[in-house]
């Protein structure tokens, strides 16, 4: 009897940990998706802040300006799209669980990367 109760503890403190392993593991795998779809935003706000910029430039009397705004407009651009694209594909080749879902890959709304 008290063999028995000894195992029901050892049980219940390893479904404990266990329990406690997958909720961390499910909140690592939500900010992972929250941390690339960021790293996109970022990207496309830099690409927006040099693109304004580049409104503020008279290309004819300012030629170097301009180019390097430009080309700095579309590195930032080129580095979502790459990151985008990348993140869709790790999403869908190894696609979260149901439970654990913060971006849904190709989808119309706001968390798609793209």
């Amino acid at each position: 009897m008290a063999q028995q109760k000894h195992l029901n503890a050892v049980y219940w403190v390893h479904w404990l940990r266990v329990k406690a392993q997958k909720t961390q593991w499910i909140k690592e795998l939500q900010c992972l998706q929250v941390e690339m779809e960021s790293a996109i935003r970022f990207f496309q706000h830099q690409e927006q802040c040099w693109q304004e910029k580049q409104d503020l430039i008279e290309p004819r009397s300012q030629p170097g300006h301009a180019a390097w705004v430009a080309r700095q407009s579309a590195i930032w651009h080129s580095m979502a799209l790459q990151a985008g694209s990348k993140f869709n594909d790790l999403l869908e080749s190894h696609l979260p669980p149901n439970f654990a879902k913060v971006i849904q890959p190709h989808s119309n709304g706001l968390l798609a990367f793209s």
